[in-house]
């Protein structure tokens, strides 16, 4: 909620049932703290007081995970090369539906 109050430049109070969409104690005070959130994290996502602190060392493990319809999208820049039009938007589509079962 906070997040689309943002992108929207509305109170979060809009979402929730305010009147008037007009900011109000708490509206200010739910930004404030979402936006000294966001300052605390790390670009990684972990927040800062605990990502930077050396005392933390070696409880953090990499892991990686691979989003198989961004590979979908970028096997089919690969394989088109220049043949990708200029300003062509290229999107994954899910065919799980149409999937054999026991697959």
């Amino acid at each position: 909620m906070l997040e689309t109050a943002e992108k929207y430049g509305r109170p979060p109070s809009t979402w929730l049932g305010g009147l008037d969409g007009e900011w109000g104690e708490k509206d200010q005070v739910l930004t404030l703290v979402y936006t000294l959130y966001k300052d605390g994290l790390c670009s990684c996502g972990q927040p800062i007081i605990l990502a930077h602190d050396d005392e933390n060392s070696g409880w953090f493990v990499a892991q990686e995970s691979v989003c198989v319809a961004c590979a979908a999208v970028e096997d089919h820049r690969e394989d088109k090369g220049d043949d990708v039009e200029k300003g062509a938007k290229v999107f994954p589509v899910s065919e799980l539906d149409q999937k054999p079962s026991g697959s």
